[in-house]
């Protein structure tokens, strides 16, 4: 026995110490995938030497001869940066991610597939003008040259993703940056998802009247009456019984995140410009906080490319997107621009009655033949998985998986997708590159004519003085006798739901220095009265726009520097408070701790702010209100509506008259308003007791709404996401300035899942005064100290100086990278 013992406990301490060495040699080899801080090295196909300083803050500012050497450079640091990021996203747009990740997305990959982006990519690469096809092409030349560089000792040529996962890039191809924009137009394309929305509360047997309370509109829009669905399908509803719920938060499906399905409709942004007849330079003043999901690291890439033309020195610096050699949003000499999200309808969903065989679809002509297209989905060591994608004359048949859409069409029934961004001849990248060279307003306004999909509300300013407002893509005309008009899916076999051409460019909206001397756009309705083009009728709801109106066009003072970010970091939040003010009206007095909360709620001035209690009680309220009206009327399309949407519950309070909406169907009584509110109020105050302690004075917004960067994938595996994960405290919310969205899920439902990723004020009396920040850190190297450097600096909304001057961003410089031909 004491011999076994003795060969146990020696195995054990071998083990131990075999395991202390792997994990020493693992670390080291990591180690040496940070980059150097000083290099050199060739560049194949280089015109002349590129010097890259990286400044104080890890920026590159890129001095090179010519922009395509700039770009060959840009290629090189994404590829040393960002080279998984740039990898997910061009694997998501083929519809290859399970190549890396398994069985796991072949959902997200069947949907991604179907919709044909690679095949649209590679063809509209093609239309491209010359010059912006030279850059691409000396841009991806970069890319692989870094890829396939020479390198040390144990120094891995790729990061750690790589190595975890065993994946070998493939090489970078010029078309698969257009690739990359539509992928991030599709996460910006809203219209799918509510027509999808509406469709299954129609086969739910929800009235026209239900389905407007239910997908609201804004206070400016005045849709047609919606007609009734399924009359017009020539379907009956589905047989649903009312559901009891016990308005707790224990119930699973609260935690349907729709993960498996590629994250899209989810849009916000803010940006402004201000004339300088209204600011203390005598010149423009322009913001902007594009909002996306947040991701470790940030979407945005901050860089600065420098290079000689005609005879001048030309700049462009700001937010570049992995991927892309072009600066997305940011500035040049004398232009700066911000864009936001229009929410721009831009989709269509059609009905399509199919034969028995699945073989043909319907038409006004008659049964035509369904075209094919075979494919497969490759998945681990698994046999790939064939796929038969089905279009008809309206587009691609959507998987029946897709948000489970199948569970709501009969078997001889399918979805088809009409949509600008999979043109074949898609020149926005054209608009990118001729934005990176513009030099006044006109110039930028000139090259947005290019723009295919997708639509963004860009403002723009130059040192000259001018402003403008402009939303620019391909946009579908719809027949007046289509009442249906975008917000739901059509019949397929009627002609009166066909798309009739595109809104000619002279028709697009367009605003230049205008009287008011200021624009602004948060994704709502901004539209003057007298531009009669239909946009969409599925905008953001109305309460950021209207709070950005308040503040940038109802100031009297001179507008500053410093106002502007005051703006941007506004957590005061309307939404909240007049959720709050009918509540009060309509709850019951209260004695004890509830009375003690409903007064602390009273006297609260709408601020989110992270160290205050009160913002945390009325998120939560929102969110225990939204299960206790919805999830017994709704049963299992509640998941579509459980992040929940103000303007439908304080419609419903008001003047929900289509139904009941406050009393519980599951239940034999008929509970009255107050009885919800007061439910609702109830189980939040349970839930937050149960996560932060029984003092509610005590609670901290703050530790409850962490902007939460997720990185993809390691940041759901439990071991690695402590360390691929960047969370901080945030204020603001889902209806403030300072936009912090969340998903009212199981587990943390108030962390920040959305919101800046990037943040800029641009100064146009002097363009290097201006100042931006992204939201996590430059790196995607999680042990760079850079990989999340901004992120606290982000939410304390704070900024970093936006120079092209060299004095100022060689000083402190952190490293020199010198590329050579």
């Amino acid at each position: 026995m004491r011999t076994f013992l003795k060969w146990f406990l020696g195995a054990g301490f071998g083990l131990v110490v075999l395991a202390l060495v792997a994990g020493i040699v693992l670390f080291l080899v990591l180690q040496k995938t940070l980059p150097d801080t000083n290099k050199q090295m060739a560049l194949e196909g280089l015109g002349a030497p590129v010097e890259v300083v990286f400044d104080a803050e890890s920026v590159p500012h890129v001095i090179a001869e010519t922009y395509n050497d700039a770009a060959r450079a840009l290629g090189a640091l994404h590829a040393r940066d960002r080279l998984w990021q740039m990898e997910v996203l061009r694997m998501a747009g083929q519809g290859r991610l399970s190549e890396m990740f398994g069985e796991a997305t072949l959902g997200t990959d069947r949907f991604l597939r179907t919709l044909g982006m690679a095949e649209a990519a590679r063809t509209s690469y093609e239309k491209l003008l010359p010059e912006t096809q030279a850059a691409l092409q000396a841009y991806v030349a970069g890319v692989n040259t870094y890829i396939a560089r020479e390198t040390d000792l144990l120094e891995p040529a790729l990061g750690a993703e790589f190595l975890i996962l065993g994946h070998s890039p493939e090489e970078w191809e010029a078309w698969q940056s257009v690739l990359v924009i539509k992928v991030m137009g599709l996460t910006l394309g809203k219209n799918i998802d509510n027509e999808i929305k509406r469709l299954k509360l129609a086969r739910n047997g929800f009235s026209s009247s239900e389905i407007d309370e239910m997908v609201p509109y804004g206070p400016r829009d005045n849709p047609p009456v919606l007609p009734n669905l399924l009359e017009i399908y020539g379907l009956e509803p589905l047989v649903i019984e009312p559901q009891n719920t016990s308005k707790s938060i224990k119930d699973k499906q609260f935690d349907f995140a729709l993960r498996l399905d590629w994250p899209i409709g989810i849009s916000a942004s803010n940006n402004w410009v201000i004339s300088g007849a209204r600011t203390d330079t005598g010149q423009p003043i322009l913001a902007n906080d594009p909002h996306l999901g947040f991701t470790a690291p940030s979407t945005f890439y901050l860089a600065h490319l420098s290079w000689k033309e005609d005879g001048e020195t030309r700049d462009t610096i700001g937010g570049t997107i992995p991927g892309v050699p072009f600066v997305i949003v940011g500035r040049t000499n004398n232009v700066a621009w911000g864009l936001t999200t229009t929410n721009h309808d831009a989709q269509d969903l059609y009905l399509e009655k199919l034969d028995d065989a699945g073989e043909k679809f319907l038409t006004p002509n008659g049964w035509q033949p369904i075209s094919t297209r075979e494919t497969e989905l490759k998945f681990g060591g698994e046999a790939p998985e064939k796929l038969t994608i089905r279009s008809t004359r309206n587009g691609p048949i959507l998987p029946r998986s897709y948000k489970s859409i199948g569970e709501f069409l009969p078997e001889d029934y399918g979805l088809a997708l009409r949509w600008t961004g999979v043109a074949d001849d898609d020149t926005t990248l054209d608009t990118l590159f001729l934005n990176n060279r513009a030099q006044s307003v006109a110039e930028f306004l000139e090259g947005s004519k290019r723009t295919v999909s997708p639509m963004q509300s860009i403002v723009i300013a130059d040192t000259a003085g001018n402003i403008a407002l402009a939303a620019h893509a391909r946009s579908p005309i719809r027949k007046f006798s289509n009442r249906i008009a975008g917000r739901a899916p059509v019949p397929g076999w009627d002609d009166t739901f066909q798309w009739n051409g595109f809104l000619e460019h002279e028709n697009l909206f367009t605003r230049v220095n205008p009287s008011e001397n200021a624009l602004t756009t948060a994704n709502g309705n901004f539209l003057p009265e007298d531009y009669v083009e239909h946009i969409t009728f599925d905008w953001a709801e109305q309460f950021r726009q209207q709070r950005a109106e308040d503040l940038v066009l109802g100031r009297s003072e001179a507008h500053t520097m410093q106002t502007s970010v005051d703006i941007m970091g506004d957590t005061v939040s309307p939404a909240m408070l007049k959720l709050r003010d009918l509540s009060q009206r309509l709850v019951r007095d209260a004695v004890g701790e509830r009375g003690d909360i409903q007064d602390a709620l009273a006297a609260w001035d709408g601020r989110m702010a992270a160290d205050r209690s009160e913002p945390l009680i009325m998120i939560s309220w929102f969110r225990h209100l939204n299960i206790a009206m919805l999830q017994d009327d709704l049963g299992k399309v509640f998941p579509e509506f459980k992040r929940g949407r103000l303007t439908r519950l304080i419609g419903m309070l008001e003047r929900g008259n289509s139904r009941d909406w406050c009393d519980n169907r599951g239940t034999p009584a008929t509970e009255t308003c107050a009885d919800t509110l007061e439910a609702a109020l109830d189980a939040a105050i349970a839930e937050l007791k149960r996560d932060f302690g029984e003092n509610w004075r005590e609670w901290k917004y703050g530790n409850a709404h962490t902007a939460y960067s997720e990185h993809r994938p390691f940041g759901q595996v439990a071991p690695l996401a402590d360390y691929f994960n960047i969370e901080v405290p945030s204020s603001g919310g889902p209806y403030t300035l300072l936009r912090g969205q969340t998903d009212f899920g199981l587990e943390k439902p108030y962390r920040s899942r959305h919101g800046a990723a990037y943040r800029a004020v641009y100064d146009l009396s002097d363009l290097d005064k201006s100042i931006y920040i992204q939201s996590t850190g430059q790196s995607g190297n999680f042990l760079s100290p850079d990989y999340d450097n901004f992120s606290q600096r982000w939410s304390n909304i704070e900024f970093i100086p936006m120079s092209t001057q060299p004095d100022d961003f060689r000083a402190n410089a952190k490293g020199i990278w010198k590329f050579e031909p």
